[in-house]
């Protein structure tokens, strides 16, 4: 961990998964479907998770401090490539919308009729919001088997609408069991001090899962596409995600212990 409190290889795995977002969008084939879009953004909302104490927040400074991080920086975005797509883009692109259509997409929050056509990878940043709103209400019931409980029933509940509902909320339901799980083994993958047999486990774990992700991807070529809630198969897109998710976040671990030249002493 730096001297900033930061956690460097959460970073350097951040930094790697929006690698993954622009190849994925440069791509659009079906090996970015298959092997990058089955997990990259579950990812990201894992990640979220992994790094969130909810515990120092009341319902008024987190929905202060989401609103400020999520929804404005949505908004200035959207308006910004709005007025470049409208004024400059739109010659050469125009998507076949109305100049006020980005406006009807922007309210929405998800992409609806391809009002978000212009700049459609912001869907994240309400998915976001909601997501960890839909955490923070969750993580306020008493019992973990009662939490727990209350997420599998929201993810069974936005696997059941074919279409987005605004601001992704159907997304999010989805989207919660990766930020719920990512929180609850932040206290394992964040540990300070680690043995030789973790050190190990790691390698281990991430070496197995990052190859069986891609020998089981190439197999079922599942294709997934969370922002048009597009799941394929869902037990399928449960496992792999789950499966490229840990597999990934341990190869970043390992590789960062190895950078930072941990002794295996």
């Amino acid at each position: 961990m730096a001297t900033t409190g930061r956690v460097q290889w959460i970073d350097g795995c951040k930094g790697l998964a929006i690698l993954l977002v622009i190849l994925g969008h440069t791509m659009r084939t079906d090996l970015s479907l298959v092997y990058i879009y089955g997990f990259h953004m579950p990812l990201f909302f894992f990640l979220s998770g992994l790094v969130c104490n909810e515990k120092k927040y009341t319902w008024g400074t987190f929905l202060t401090s989401r609103f400020n991080t999520l929804v404005i920086p949505y908004i200035a975005f959207y308006l910004l490539t709005w007025v470049y797509w409208l004024f400059v883009e739109r010659r050469f692109r125009p998507l076949g919308m109305e100049w006020w259509q980005p406006l009807i997409g922007m309210v929405y929050g998800a992409q609806w009729h391809e009002y978000m056509a212009h700049n459609g990878i912001l869907w994240f940043l309400p998915c976001m919001f909601v997501t960890e709103v839909l955490f923070f209400a969750v993580k306020r019931l008493p019992k973990l088997w009662i939490q727990i409980l209350s997420v599998l029933v929201l993810v069974g509940v936005g696997f059941l609408f074919k279409f987005n509902l605004p601001w992704c909320i159907n997304i999010a339901f989805v989207a919660l069991q990766f930020f719920f799980v990512g929180n609850m083994v932040r206290t394992v993958l964040l540990k300070t001090e680690e043995t030789k047999r973790d050190k190990l486990m790691t390698i281990a774990f991430s070496i197995v899962a990052v190859t069986a992700y891609i020998l089981l991807s190439a197999h079922w070529l599942n294709h997934v596409n969370m922002a048009t809630n597009n799941y394929g198969t869902i037990a399928i897109f449960e496992l792999l995600a789950f499966m490229g998710i840990f597999g990934f976040v341990c190869a970043c671990k390992w590789l960062d212990l190895s950078r930072m030249g941990v002794t295996w002493a």
